[in-house]
This record gives C-alpha cells, sequence and structure tokens, in this order.
C-alpha cells in the first residue's frame, strides 16, 4: 500500500476539523478501501465533507450516529449564516451561542468562516 504525491496533497489541503482523530479515521478508512496505490480521488471520497455531501444528496441513514449530528449541525450553521446574511454575530446569536463558542462549532463541523462579515 502507497500513497500517490496526489494523495498526500489532498490530505494536506484538507481542514482537518476532527484533528488528528479525524485524520487517523480517514488514513483507516483508506488502508481499507484501497487496492494498491491511493490516489487524490481515494481520498476525496474518504474524506468527511464528500461523505457529507452524499448524505445532503439523499442517502439518508448512511454514516455512524457522531457523523450524522455533525453533519445536520453544518447544514443548520450554513442555513443560519445565509438567513442572516453570512453575519457571523446574528447567526451565533440567533443559535443560541457566544460569538467563542460559534468559531468553534464552525471548525468542529467544517465550515469555513474566511469572507463571512462578523461586524454588520
Amino acid at each position: 500500500m502507497a500513497f500517490g504525491a496526489g494523495a498526500i496533497e489532498a490530505l494536506k489541503e484538507y481542514g482537518w476539523p476532527g484533528n488528528i482523530r479525524e485524520l487517523r479515521n480517514v488514513v483507516e478508512r483508506l488502508l481499507l478501501l484501497a487496492d494498491g496505490v491511493v490516489d487524490a480521488e481515494g481520498v476525496h471520497r474518504a474524506l468527511p465533507a464528500a461523505r457529507e455531501l452524499q448524505k445532503a444528496a439523499g442517502a439518508a441513514g448512511v454514516g455512524t450516529l457522531a457523523e450524522r449530528v455533525t453533519g445536520f449541525e453544518r447544514e443548520e450553521v450554513l442555513r443560519e449564516l445565509e438567513r442572516h446574511g453570512r453575519n457571523v454575530t446574528q447567526t451565533a446569536k440567533a443559535l443560541g451561542l457566544e460569538r467563542s463558542h460559534f468559531y468553534k462549532k464552525c471548525q468542529q463541523v467544517g465550515v469555513d468562516l474566511k469572507g463571512f462579515d462578523s461586524r454588520k
């Protein structure tokens, strides 16, 4: 089993909201599913964000409870951000969270807040 250069780059580009545990889980998944060399496409399929997109496309009941909860939280955060015109402060308030906790929650569920306005 080997990792191709594209696979290594794909792993480096991902934000890893779950930190080292998430990386370990993805690598274990890749080792179980890959046949020979792991490529970038295989990495993208194994990443949690790709699985969340599959679930959002209609694959209900897929994944562990923790993955389902994370997917639900991610979708709710994104919906509220859009509802509040991408304003971080108003979104955090609407969700009943302090801004600092909202930022941590976004990091946990894989929502990148770069480019969102926190002062509107």
